[in-house]
């Protein structure tokens, strides 16, 4: 699939799609081309870091992370974060790579939790 720099497609931000699917390779070449995107939420609020997190995709958080994206950054209907999403699922992995990527241990959604 050829990417068009600067763009996303109708559906949101390839790269949210390529972290859910857990797909490293083609998250890299995406982010190779599509740099800007690294932190561009879906319709839905979720950046590709908070998918990959929420999955337990640790490559993935990785490649997200080392590509810069914001491990503190907020969003979907509870303005959570993805150190919380990994947390409440289990994640070690992704809990440790966040951390370690300076994710704030203390963070809590909108709710305080």
């Amino acid at each position: 699939m050829a990417v068009s720099p600067g763009s996303a497609d109708e559906a949101g931000n390839p790269l949210v799609k390529a972290a859910a699917r857990g797909d490293a390779a083609r998250l890299a070449q995406l982010l190779a081309a599509l740099p800007h995107l690294v932190d561009v939420p879906s319709p839905e609020g979720a950046t590709p870091l908070m998918v990959a997190a929420s999955a337990g995709h640790t490559r993935e958080v990785e490649v997200l992370l080392s590509a810069g994206a914001n491990p503190n950054r907020r969003g979907g209907r509870r303005a959570e974060c993805p150190l919380l999403l990994a947390a409440r699922k289990g994640h070690e992995a992704v809990v440790r790579a966040l951390l370690f990527k300076g994710a704030h241990a203390a963070a809590v959604d909108d709710r305080g939790w």
